[in-house]
């Protein structure tokens, strides 16, 4: 048995060996990720210019102001948007307080189709869409740990055939108890990096929605989600969030007839610093 021990130069061989492996394997898994990211336009010019071309996998956008249903609205929509275009694509929505439930999907998805679908037809479209759309109701933020965990078993997936495209979750910061610093600082690092991880390894796109604060109306560009009330510890929170948000739009709505309008202004990501853009929905029938 030889205990000699290894010289310097040998340490520094075997060091710096590693170092450039294990480079050159995240290098690969990195072109592998960015090769299979998705841009799926919309059918709607407004949307897709707000979103710098339509939705992208692999990345995290949040929409954030004073109207949780118009958040809410366009979330569905954009859902509706992806699954026409890709006919094998799922989604998942993760509801806090269950606006998004079957009935409401169901009357949001046959107004969305009445516009180009054939009448004949209506019931298969809204049936076929309909059934790639899982409904995970979401009440905190351990909920929605076990519930990422559970994408990644691919529990809410119908055949191989289908991949998961669009993740939403609506009034993500109200899964966090300000009332436990402590349990909310452990719990979103965690989240925060498991959603990023969950939209690259799913190669899926993420919308969140967030109430507006009083520090988004001050400044929009360093909204804090978890800033609910003068408690420092949620304020420190939103460094890491902010890293991990590759968009961030501001929302303001109006009615205007069976329209809903969402004036639309993007205050970080690619098409930051543009004008504000106007997106209309037609409204389905009563907002529950």
């Amino acid at each position: 048995m030889n205990d000699t021990p290894l010289s310097p130069e040998c340490d520094d061989d075997l060091i710096s060996s590693t170092i450039l492996k294990t480079l050159e394997e995240c290098s690969k898994l990195s072109i592998s990720n960015l090769n299979a990211k998705r841009l799926t336009p919309t059918r709607s010019q407004s949307i897709n210019t707000v979103l710098n071309g339509g939705i992208h996998t692999q990345e995290i956008t949040e929409f954030f102001g004073d109207d949780f249903e118009a958040s809410g609205e366009l979330l569905t929509h954009l859902i509706f948007e992806n699954l026409e275009e890709d006919p094998l694509a799922e989604a998942i929505i993760i509801t806090t307080n269950y606006s998004q439930n079957e009935n409401r999907l169901l009357d949001v998805c046959r107004e969305f189709y009445k516009r180009t679908k054939n009448s004949t037809r209506l019931d298969h479209y809204i049936a076929n869409t309909l059934n790639r759309i899982y409904i995970v109701p979401c009440l905190s933020s351990n909920d929605l740990y076990h519930i990422i965990s559970l994408i990644y078993g691919k529990k809410y997936k119908h055949d191989s055939i289908y991949h998961l495209s669009i993740v939403t979750i609506h009034i993500f910061s109200s899964l966090f108890d300000e009332s436990n610093p402590s349990y909310v600082k452990k719990h979103s690092r965690f989240l925060s990096f498991a959603l990023r991880d969950l939209a690259i390894h799913m190669n899926c796109a993420i919308f969140v929605s967030n109430f507006q604060t009083q520090l988004s109306i001050s400044n929009e560009s360093v909204f804090d989600p978890f800033l609910e009330t003068d408690n420092a510890v949620f304020s420190k929170l939103s460094e890491l969030w902010h890293s991990i948000v590759n968009t961030r739009i501001h929302l303001q709505s109006y009615s205007m007839g069976n329209l809903l309008m969402i004036r639309a202004k993007v205050v970080k990501g690619e098409m930051s610093g543009y004008p504000e853009t106007t997106i209309s929905l037609i409204k389905a029938p009563a907002i529950v």
